[in-house]
Formats: structure tokens, sequence, C-alpha cells
């Protein structure tokens, strides 16, 4: 059966907000009430005002607050209020959540009354950077209050306050559709490989949302595929002599290394060698820049990395988790896929941007870590390989004897939420990415939780619900 991989085009409508709960116990005055500021500019978190959108200019920071969801609220002023007070070097989330303390520093007690409000406290707090201790204690205390207070609601209410703590909007993506198709016809020669094309759809859906972006997430879909391909090489069939010289090729990029190799990996070379060309001609064509060399060093990088892990396993060397994890975020193929999408999009390509996204920027680097540490808490073995990968958890627990797989898998979600941190900081100051490349890694990492969430059968029920939520149900608004 031929690897076919289709494209789609992205709906440009926001996602659904949940219906607004009943609110139970004795009317109290809502303490989640914002003062208007003057000048109106609304700031969404989905779709094209985002958190990836270039940031306000100084005579656009006044917002005029019509009657709405708190959330939508607390996300403008907060935005609003960082980059005014970013150039005079103050931290305004204090003073933006301080509104709902007591005297005591403490979140107010009768904020547990008000479901809606601890659901938006929480979508708020979402949007934490680095050392923002009180979006963190927004976080634990409106999750704790929430999860206490759902065992008291009926099943509707119960599975909106679920959605919201599994799903909060910052963290979740967007509604979207599909079209096109394309055909790679690999899979008859590269049997053993993953034929995952939900997978890579989805990807592709994710990352370039605009209408107007069909014929880029035709040409990324393919890049994508072949990073699961290659993964399959390296990790379920090939030798480590095979695959140090498939390495040398790749880092080569020319077909008088690819002698010694086998059929398959050949095929493999050839194929990819192809559509890299056929990608860099259509970039250079529609904007005057051929990217062929920074394609071919991020799939030199992501062998060289996928080479070391194998070198690990061959040796039976167990690496420090941390020296796992910088390799790991190589190894999970994100730079690949943003370096595609920056050139791509044809967006602000100069030698210096091109140079620094080569480097593999912050921006990058932790939407990459979240994928790799996602991976890594692993709800399925090894996606139904038969492979050898290893795990920051695996490696934690070697590393620091007597820690309990709990420890350890706590170890990986707290560094998931770090890294949430870095891109939220990423995405939130001046950067000089455009806007639509910004998006772009904010949703990838949006994407991974559907991903990973394997269930025993080794599928993806929650991908799977995703898509046909996307392509087929209607909803009533």
């Amino acid at each position: 059966m031929a690897l076919s991989t289709k494209a789609f085009f992205a709906s440009a409508n926001p996602p659904i907000a949940p219906k607004r709960i009943q609110q139970t116990g004795n009317a109290i005055a809502n303490p989640f009430s914002l003062t208007s500021l003057p000048n109106a500019q609304k700031w969404s978190i989905a779709h094209d005002h985002t958190l990836a959108s270039t940031p306000l200019k100084r005579q656009n920071y006044g917002i005029k607050y019509d009657t709405g969801d708190f959330r939508v609220k607390v996300e403008e002023k907060l935005k609003v209020c960082r980059n005014v007070l970013r150039d005079l070097g103050e931290d305004p989330v204090e003073d933006v959540f301080n509104s709902f303390k007591d005297k005591e520093g403490k979140f107010k007690k009768e904020l547990k009354e008000d479901i809606n409000g601890l659901m938006s406290l929480y979508e708020a707090s979402q949007l934490g950077i680095e050392d923002e201790y009180t979006l963190v204690e927004a976080a634990d205390f409106s999750q704790r209050l929430l999860n206490d207070r759902v065992r008291h609601l009926d099943y509707n209410q119960a599975k909106v306050v679920g959605n919201t703590l599994t799903h909060p909007y910052h963290k979740s993506l967007a509604r979207f559709m599909a079209k096109n198709f394309f055909d790679l016809g690999l899979a008859e020669e590269l049997e053993f490989a993953r034929d995952q094309p939900l997978k890579w759809y989805m990807c592709s859906m994710a990352c370039l949302t605009d209408p107007d972006l069909s014929d880029q997430r035709v040409d990324l879909t393919k890049p994508i595929s072949f990073i699961y391909i290659i993964d399959d090489i390296f990790d379920v069939h090939g030798t480590l002599e095979e695959l140090t010289l498939f390495t040398e090729a790749i880092n080569k990029w020319d077909f008088a290394g690819i002698e010694q190799l086998p059929e398959y990996m050949k095929i493999c070379f050839k194929a990819l060698y192809d559509i890299t060309n056929e990608i860099s001609y259509k970039i250079y064509q529609k904007h005057g820049w051929n990217p062929k060399d920074s394609l071919t060093k991020t799939w030199a990088s992501l062998c060289n990395a996928f080479l070391v892990e194998a070198q690990w396993f061959a040796s039976g060397h167990s690496p420090k988790s941390e020296e796992y994890l910088k390799n790991g975020v190589i190894s999970s193929g994100v730079h690949v896929v943003l370096v595609h999408i920056f050139f791509l999009l044809g967006q602000d390509i100069t030698r210096e941007t091109t140079d620094l996204i080569d480097s593999i920027p912050d921006i990058i680097f932790s939407s990459a870590t979240i994928l790799r540490l996602w991976d890594d808490l692993g709800s399925a073995t090894d996606e139904s390989q038969d492979g050898h990968d290893g795990s920051y958890i695996e490696y934690y627990m070697k590393e620091h004897q007597g820690s309990s797989v709990n420890e350890a898998r706590e170890k990986v979600v707290n560094k998931i939420a770090d890294a949430w941190k870095h891109l939220n900081k990423e995405c939130l100051s001046p950067n000089p990415f455009p806007g639509r490349f910004t998006k772009a890694s904010l949703n990838l990492a949006r994407l991974v939780p559907l991903l990973y969430s394997y269930d025993d059968n080794h599928c993806l029920p929650s991908l799977e619900a995703h898509m046909k939520s996307m392509l087929y149900e209607s909803v009533s608004v």
C-alpha cells in the first residue's frame, strides 16, 4: 500500500467557547469583573490574533472591554500590560491578578462559588512565562477547586469543566478542514516503516492554518512523512554500520556516497533528495531565495542525532537524562518541520534570519522539547514498533537510583510546563520571525498531546475523534 498523504485547508474560525455553566450556591458579587480601559482593540487567543501576533504598537495599548468571557478579558489585559510595561522593566502580572486576592495575598475563598470564573482563571494562567509565580499559583488554585467541584456537577457540566482542565484554549488547536493529496509511493519498498498519514495530515493542518496556505501544506507533509520513515530506518531496520554510511551520505548530500548502501536506503535517499530539490526550487521561484543548504542541514542534523541514539543502544551506554534530552530535541524532527515552514512561508527571509533559523533558536527548541518529552511520557510502548527507543524517564531513573516511575513522570510533566513558559516568552516578546512562523511554532506545540495519546491498541482515539469532529460533525452555537 503506497504512502498516500493529504494536505488540508484550515478554517479561520476560532475554537468554540464552552457552554456557560449555571452557577450553584448563593448568588454573590462577581469577583471576576474587571475595570474597562479606553480605546478598544480586541485580542483573541485563537487563530489570527494570538500570542504569535506581532506585539501591539504603543498607540494601541488601550483596551475597552465589552461584556464577554473573563478569560479573554484577562488575556487582553495581561498582554496589553506586558506590552506597555515591558519598556519600563516592570512585571504586570502581579497587578492583573492581585484584584482576585485577599489581604493575606491568597486567592479569595468566595471565588470557589463561580465555576465559570475558575475555568477562566485556569485558562488565563496558561499564558505564564518563567518566574511568574502568581500564574503558577492561579493555575494550582483554580485546578484544585475545579477538580473538587466536578464531583458535584451533572454529566454535561462535568464534561465542560473536564475539557477545560484537559484542553485549555491556549494549548489546544483551532478548527480546521481538509482537502488535496499526493502520493509518495514508497511503502511497498519500505514495508517496515510506519504508515501514519493521519498524524502527518494533522501536523500540516495544525501548523499552517491560514486558508491561503494550501500549497504549503501539500509541500510540508512530504518532509513530515520522511521524518517518520527515516526514524524507522534507524530505530527498527538498519544495522549500525548501515546507519553510519547512510548518515555520512546525508551529510555529504551526494549520490556518490550511496553506492555501499542497501537498496532500501538508496531508495529513501533518492526520494528525499528529489523532494528537497523540488521544494527548494519552488521556494526559489516564488520568493527568490534558495533554501537548499538550510534544508539539507536539517536532515543532516536529524540523522546525526538518530545515529547518536543508535550508538548508545549498540554500546549499551545509558546517557544522563539531560544529555539524552539535548540530543532528543534534535531527533524529535521538530526543527526539520519548522525550518521547512519558515522557507515555505517566504516572509522576512534574509541572511540574518536564515543564519538564526539554522541555529535552532529558542522558539524551535521549546516546541521540540515539548514534543520530545510528551513522546517520552509514552502512553503506548514504542508506537507498536519493535525498535529500541530510550526515554527521559528511563535515563532519569537510572541516573537517580531509588526514584520511582511516578517521580520520573512528574519530573517530565514539570519540564513540559517549563518548556511551555519558554515558548510563551518567545511568542510574547518581539522576535525576528514573521507572525505566521511564530504561530506555526505555537500550533505545533498545541498539537503534540493529540499525537501521543495512545490507547492499549496503539491507536490514537483522541486524534481520530478530533479529526472526525473537525471534518464531519457540525457544532450548534
